[in-house]
């Protein structure tokens, strides 16, 4: 496995580790019931950096079209006729070997590589609404609960942010290019 990996999904989480990993910008926990997971923008060799992907269902249409930080797609991220929003309000982050171990190692849908044209489009919607976008940091889980980073800790984070984005950006870009031509 390489160090540095983008776009990814990951759906399948065991059993015992069914809590909410992700926080919304008010920085309320994000229910994890099975239409919620997380879309990883960037992997680091320590860090994952993720966004938070969900079916749209019509109990939540109308809040999901309208907010603006929401990337809304016919087909969801692994291909199918299924409608889904990808939220870009919030980059929640989390050591790689914790956020690893939560999910099945072997299910097809986790670790699954999107294609380009979505993350294209999501990290564009990221970098319009850059100086939007909050950040949570996971510190560790103990039995069964979250505890996240003071927001200081994540402030770091956010200040480097912009050249990540713009590097994936720029390095995508230039993926797609040099694809058209092998």
């Amino acid at each position: 496995m390489s160090d540095i990996q983008i776009a990814k999904v990951y759906e399948k989480r065991y059993k015992e580790f069914s809590f909410p990993i992700a926080k919304d910008k008010n920085g309320n926990l994000i229910d994890n019931h099975g239409h919620n997971r997380p879309y990883v923008i960037f992997f680091s060799h320590n860090k994952v950096f993720y966004l938070s992907a969900k079916t749209i269902l019509n109990n939540n249409r109308k809040s999901t079209s309208a907010d603006k930080t929401n990337v809304i797609f016919k087909k969801d991220l692994y291909g199918k006729d299924r409608e889904i929003a990808v939220n870009c309000s919030v980059i929640n982050i989390m050591d790689r070997e914790l956020f690893e171990s939560l999910y099945i190692k072997d299910n097809i849908l986790n670790n699954f590589q999107t294609d380009i044209e979505h993350y294209n489009i999501i990290m564009k919607k990221l970098f319009d609404v850059f100086d939007e976008i909050k950040y949570f940091e996971v510190d560790y889980i103990e039995n069964g609960k979250v505890s996240w980073k003071k927001k200081m800790k994540v402030w770091r984070i956010k200040k480097n942010a912009k050249w990540w984005l713009k590097d994936i950006i720029g390095f995508y870009k230039m993926k797609k290019y040099l694809l058209k031509w092998f």
